[in-house]
């Protein structure tokens, strides 16, 4: 699969998304908190660039009231989950630069982004030995703002 074609993949999958909410392109149908945020189950880090939104809106659809927490299949086997049979990954892409060595750079050799892909399931695709730790301080914080 080529680079252009994992790119349209990415672009079909957002343009299904904001297509399948029902709501107008200029309205805000996900939620403007932290919780909207996506980030890793096990770093605890934001996603960031296309799959900010890519992994944001796919979160409001799949379960639109829990934190935004993804994983990939490696890491959730590591903490003694596993993926449910039948969902369905979402792809996340990787934009990484690459520095030709001086030696490569006499040779004629450039600089360039090494584009990875790679699919992640939101934390409710899959069965945990324990919450992830991202998901529970996420659940304390959400539990602690929504005092009224």
């Amino acid at each position: 699969m080529s680079n252009a074609e994992k790119m349209a993949e990415v672009v079909d999958r957002l343009t299904e998304l904001v297509e399948s909410t029902g709501t107008l392109p200029w309205s805000r149908p996900w939620v403007s908190s932290e919780i909207g945020t996506p980030i890793s189950a096990v770093t605890g880090k934001a996603y960031r660039g296309i799959n900010h939104w890519v992994l944001g809106l796919t979160g409001q659809v799949i379960a639109p009231t829990e934190p935004n927490v993804w994983a990939t299949y490696k890491q959730i086997k590591a903490e003694g989950g596993q993926v449910r049979k039948g969902e369905k990954g979402t792809t996340a892409v990787l934009w990484k630069p690459i520095t030709a060595s001086e030696k490569d750079k006499a040779a004629g050799k450039k600089d360039f982004l090494l584009l990875r892909t790679f699919n992640v399931f939101h934390w409710t695709q899959a069965d945990w030995a324990t919450e992830p730790k991202e998901r529970s301080r996420m659940r304390a914080q959400s539990s602690s703002e929504c005092v009224a």
